[in-house]
């Protein structure tokens, strides 16, 4: 946060202690396409500089000076490498220190700034410190143009927390009564959504042992705790999801050994933390502006279940930290995606949920301005939200719902613009949901198995939806939807449906820009249950630098069409879908970065089965050409050119150019190949590829079959134009010809207004 400007007695600040000028301005080195000019870097955004590093020992806050000489507003931010650069160990600081546009800044990066992956001390022991300026995400690249200031290394004293002194927050507070806050009782559905992550839920009595998030960090929790050396779970152990069960215990069972829990966790990890002043909210675990903002929606139940038995002193110390929490969000705000949407809903919730503050109108009335704004700028018309995946979109959603009802109980205006946000993203999630009631993991979304009941049954309850009560329920309460084939052409997705019972199969067909965050390279990737999951997205076990990681956000883990190991780049508007009597059509295209064309067509036939037509084209020469299918964990039986599940269902070859080859991966490691996240953990799973070496152009076509039976009686291929007859199980045949039209479908030329007009 800022500093507030407030008298010693009521604040408390760092201590100076030393000082040390590590660095002059010429020390840095230039990387990629930046060139110097003494002090002086000019380069494209994002402009990366490497120093090595100084002696760091007995520093805890570095401080640069910069003078930004360019046309744009800057973002700075730190790495520190502790081995080789770019790879971990390595340290960063969030990159949202601000660079005004013409002005001179002294950077100040605190150790309480950086978020550390690997096995890493403070910030002594660095081998490498790496500077990088960009533009805001979405904003167009550009140039930059800096001037390299000194580097200088602090050494500070810090105070325990909370920086708001008793005094001080006694002159925070109104006169009593104070209002009644927004209830977050047992009576809230809000309660039951389980926890933003994938990892391993607790007891009450796992917590009280010390077991939470799946490791052992002994009790009182060791705040420090870094078992997995993974950044995700520190910042989930500082977000205080496992405080909201302990809160749930005592307020169900009444066992004073919960409420004693609950009581020390809070005062621990208040003294232990002081908010950081003048950071910039950083990557650190404990402030980092989006884990601020989780905390702050956790202890809304820690105040509602068991605010009246936590006594005076430790209610005095939770609002001089609740203070510091929104004072912090009030002064940042997070990456221009979910997290400026969560952060400003969790400041309108500080607000209605601690009314007693002087600021609590203040907070409330800036969070729901940012989070009208936010909306306007995320949701799409279509519904869909701006980094394109599930997960984000229902956090998101979640937060809506929470400021929406703390709004309506305390008589305060709820801004339309969320309104109609919120309407129209939990349709979009809702028309997602495949017929088992799971999601689809797109984009950085989890496991391949996504969930998100719990938030369709509170949305259904608290709007009046019995559509979205049916799929909270798992189809037991509420009203069924109609099972009806979908296109979202800002989100660039097509869904069709069909098959007995009606709806049973869900193909999913993707041709879009990657999103604004959390992208993965998957241009046209397919998904297919029938039955249950057949070809899935991989989903994301961690966001930690890895192989594994790595790997499922590459174009080679999704079932899609590679050129040269290189996937397609769709436009907005890359894609439509057409529908006759008997007959359904989604159509894809998009272009490699070298220059050609990838077009799948998805064909539903009779709500039956379907076929999927892949082509390539536009490029001279010798190019390899493969088609990958990522197959959900089962009993899979390979033929020669099939694969088979027991029930029946299968996916089959009909056609491939000459020469090809067919290959099966599961669980490989080198390369890597043949994986699936579920509920967090890496699971082999069949990964099916064909592979073509030959001039363009090339083409494929496959069968996918809910039931066995379905057989090929007659096939025609000639470049862009295929005839066949399709046997059924019962003897009856389908005659069917695939032939593009002289001109693309006018939806594949003509976009229209896309999901990036909210990019700022």
């Amino acid at each position: 946060m800022k500093d507030p400007v407030l008298p010693q007695g009521l604040f408390r600040r760092d201590r100076l202690t030393a000082t040390h000028r590590l660095a002059g301005p010429q020390a840095w080195r230039c990387l990629g396409q930046a060139r110097g000019q003494g002090v002086d870097v000019v380069g494209p955004t994002p402009l990366r500089l490497r120093l090595a590093a100084p002696d760091l020992a007995g520093v805890d806050a570095l401080q640069l000076g910069l003078h930004n000489l360019g046309e744009h507003s800057l973002l700075a931010g730190l790495y520190l490498c502790y081995g080789t650069p770019g790879r971990p160990p390595l340290a960063f600081s969030g990159g949202r220190a601000p660079l005004p546009l013409r002005a001179k800044a002294n950077l100040v990066f605190h150790d309480e700034d950086f978020g550390t992956y690997g096995q890493i001390g403070p910030l002594a022991g660095a081998r490498w410190l790496e500077l990088v300026l960009a533009r805001e995400k979405g904003e167009a690249p550009g140039m930059a143009k800096v001037r390299l200031g000194e580097l200088w290394g602090q050494a500070r004293s810090l105070p325990p927390g909370p920086r708001l002194t008793a005094k001080g927050v006694a002159c925070r507070l109104r006169p009593p009564p104070w209002p009644a806050p927004a209830g977050h009782g047992l009576d809230h559905p809000g309660l039951w959504l389980p926890p933003p992550h994938q990892l391993p839920r607790s007891s009450p009595d796992d917590l009280l042992a010390g077991r939470l998030l799946g490791q052992e960090i002994g009790y009182p929790w060791d705040w420090g705790a870094d078992p997995l050396r993974a950044l995700e779970w520190r910042h989930f152990l500082h977000r205080h999801h496992d405080l909201r069960t302990l809160a749930l215990a005592w307020a169900r069972s009444g066992q004073s050994r919960h409420l004693r829990a609950l009581r020390r966790l809070l005062a621990t990890w208040i003294r232990a933390h002081p908010v950081p002043v003048e950071s910039n909210g950083g990557a650190g675990p404990a402030w980092e502006t989006l884990s601020t903002a989780w905390r702050i929606m956790e202890w809304l139940w820690v105040r509602g279940l068991a605010w009246a038995d936590l006594g005076p002193g430790l209610q005095n110390l939770m609002r001089r930290s609740v203070w510091e929490h929104a004072r912090h969000l009030c002064d940042h705000q997070g990456h221009p995606n979910n997290w400026a949407l969560l952060e400003a809903a969790a400041l309108a919730l500080a607000g209605l949920a601690w009314p007693e503050f002087t600021e609590s109108e203040e907070w409330t009335s800036l969070g729901l301005r940012r989070l009208a704004a936010q909306c306007r700028r995320q949701f799409n018309r279509d519904g869909s939200h701006v980094e394109l995946s599930p997960l984000y979109q229902a956090f998101c959603l979640q937060a809506l719902l929470l400021a929406r009802r703390a709004c309506l109980a305390a008589a305060w205006p709820w801004p339309r613009a969320a309104q109609a946000a919120l309407a129209r993203g939990l349709t979009h999630l809702a028309g997602l949901a495949r017929p088992d009631f799971s999601w689809p993991a797109l984009n950085d979304s989890g496991g391949a198995l996504g969930d998100y009941a719990a938030l369709m049954a509170w949305a259904g309850q608290d709007l009046g939806r019995p559509v979205w009560r049916w799929l909270g329920s798992h189809g037991q309460e509420g009203r069924q939807p109609r099972m009806s084939s979908r296109l979202w052409l800002q989100a660039g997705l097509a869904i069709l449906r069909g098959g007995r019972p009606p709806g049973d199969m869900w193909l999913l067909l993707r041709a879009a820009p990657p999103g604004l965050a959390h992208g993965h390279a998957d241009g046209l990737s397919l998904e297919v249950h029938a039955g249950g999951p057949r070809v899935v997205d991989p989903g994301i076990s961690s966001y930690a630098p890895s192989p594994l990681t790595t790997l499922y956000r590459g174009a080679g883990a999704h079932s899609q069409p590679l050129l040269d190991g290189l996937g397609a780049s769709p436009g907005p508007g890359a894609i439509a879908l057409h529908r006759w009597p008997g007959l359904q059509l989604a159509i894809a295209q998009a272009a490699t970065p070298g220059g050609a064309i990838l077009s799948r067509w998805l064909v539903m036939v009779g709500g039956r089965y379907a076929l999927v037509w892949d082509r390539v084209w536009g490029l001279a020469g010798e190019h390899e050409w493969r088609v990958g299918w990522q197959m959900f964990p089962g009993r899979w039986r390979r033929l020669e050119k099939a694969l088979e599940a027991a029930d029946g269902f299968g996916l089959r070859l009909l056609h491939a150019p000459a020469g090809a080859a067919l290959d099966l991966d599961q669980g490989r490691r080198r390369p890597l190949r043949g994986w699936v996240s579920l509920a967090g953990a890496d699971t082999p799973a069949p990964h099916w590829r064909l592979a073509a070496r030959g001039t363009l152009p090339m083409q494929a076509l496959w069968l996918l079959a809910p039931d066995a039976g379905y057989s090929l009686v007659d096939l025609r291929v000639a470049w862009g134009q295929v005839s066949m007859v399709i046997g059924h199980p019962g003897g009856q045949v389908d005659r069917l010809v695939l032939a593009p039209a002289a001109r693309p479908p006018a939806r594949l030329m003509t976009p229209g207004r896309t999901w990036r007009k909210n990019c700022p």
